[in-house]
């Protein structure tokens, strides 16, 4: 299985995933644009697309769905409380043909062999899910907007060889930051987004033996710093007896292996 994060932050939200020949997006909140040209780095191009899996409504997870639904048949797959909200944002231009419902904890397959497992993340859209993606041989934990990481998050993320995980702000820069209180009261709280400390809390609980890559995402442009985020996972990292390597949020990302 191959990754890379073609772009992460709170303007937009895209990754790319390729295993025995099956191509998907998780997410696609940058314009059509910008992926086709992240994608152009890997030679891949939207037609070689099998599907999107898509975590939750926000904008910035789903800003390039009207033009890509219109320009291309690819499959979407969400569970039905974000297809619901979707449609009320989107009306038309989320054709039923295209939709493919999912449930969180029920397993579904794409193409030739990849396992999909869409599990309940807590955040304040509509039925909100992180990934797990499985080839036979190696699996990708994905989890992008969160507050906190119950138990039902860390046992699957468990035995992963590579993780996408959020690592969204710094405490104190958020508390010094100029956002309105209440903002800063919905990032830090259970169904807002994690911190690097959290993150780094997260990566130490359910690391492995196999895991080879920890890639941080949706890192805030005002309350974080790409330097404080590794650290804190950095940290977490050395401790453990595989010694993942955490890549520097470069877009898009390098083409990982696991």
């Amino acid at each position: 299985m191959k990754f890379s994060v073609l772009f992460s932050s709170s303007e937009g939200n895209c990754t790319y995933i390729e295993a025995n020949g099956t191509r998907i997006l998780v997410d696609c909140g940058i314009s059509r644009s910008r992926i086709a040209d992240c994608l152009h780095h890997f030679d891949v191009t939207f037609d070689a697309i099998d599907a999107i899996c898509l975590t939750h409504n926000h904008i910035d997870h789903v800003k390039a769905l009207p033009v890509i639904l219109k320009r291309h048949s690819i499959p979407v797959y969400a569970t039905e409380g974000t297809f619901d909200a979707l449609q009320s944002v989107l009306g038309d231009g989320l054709p039923d043909r295209q939709c493919v419902v999912v449930d969180a904890g029920n397993s579904f397959t794409i193409g030739e062999g990849l396992t999909v497992h869409p599990f309940p993340v807590p955040h304040d859209a509509a039925d909100a899910v992180g990934y797990t993606f499985e080839d036979g041989k190696s699996k990708l934990g994905f989890v992008s907007d969160l507050g906190e990481a119950p138990m039902m998050v860390r046992v699957n993320l468990r035995g992963c060889n590579g993780l996408v995980l959020e690592s969204n702000h710094d405490p104190t820069m958020l508390e010094m930051s100029s956002r309105p209180p209440y903002l800063k009261q919905r990032i830090r709280g259970r169904s807002g987004h994690l911190s690097n400390q959290q993150a780094a809390e997260l990566l130490a609980d359910v690391a492995s033996e196999q895991l080879r890559y920890v890639v941080p995402i949706h890192l805030s442009h005002e309350c974080n710093t790409i330097d404080l985020a590794l650290y804190e996972l950095q940290q977490a990292a050395g401790q453990l007896a595989s010694h993942p390597e955490v890549m520097a949020p470069v877009y898009p990302s390098p083409l990982l292996e696991i």
